[in-house]
C-alpha cells in the first residue's frame, strides 16, 4: 500500500514537472519570469555582486562566509555610495572586509571601488 502511494506521487510529480514551462519566454500572470526575479532582488543586489567579486579577486584564497548591506548615500545630485561589510575566512584567520562602491546615479557607471580591512 505504501508503495502504491509513493508511486502515485512520482507520477504526480513528473507530471507537474513536465507542465513546468522552462523557457525564457515564460511567464507568470503576463509578466516575464526573469522581469519577476528581478523584481524580487533588492535595489542594492547588484552592487553586493559586484563588492563580492571585488573582495574575491583581492582575497583569492579566503571565502565569503557573511556579508550585509551596510546602504546607499547620496554623495551628490549625480553621485551615490553602496557599503557592503564581508566576513571572510581564510584558514583560521576570520577579518571583516567594508567594501564601498562609488557610482553615478544616472547610469551606474562605477567611479572607484575601495575596501578596508575591519576586525569586526
Amino acid at each position: 500500500m505504501n508503495r502504491i502511494k509513493m508511486i502515485r506521487i512520482l507520477c504526480l510529480l513528473l507530471v507537474f514537472c513536465s507542465l513546468w514551462p522552462l523557457d525564457k519566454s515564460a511567464s507568470i500572470q503576463g509578466i516575464p519570469v526573469a522581469a519577476a526575479a528581478r523584481a524580487l532582488q533588492p535595489e542594492y543586489a547588484k552592487w553586493g555582486r559586484i563588492a563580492m567579486m571585488h573582495t574575491k579577486e583581492k582575497y583569492r584564497t579566503a571565502d565569503i562566509v557573511d556579508y550585509l548591506h551596510v546602504g546607499r548615500t547620496q554623495v551628490s545630485p549625480a553621485i551615490a555610495e553602496e557599503v557592503f561589510q564581508l566576513w571572510l575566512k581564510d584558514g583560521s584567520r576570520e577579518f571583516g572586509v567594508r567594501v564601498t562602491i562609488r557610482f553615478y546615479s544616472a547610469n551606474d557607471q562605477v567611479i572607484f571601488i575601495s575596501d578596508q580591512e575591519t576586525s569586526s
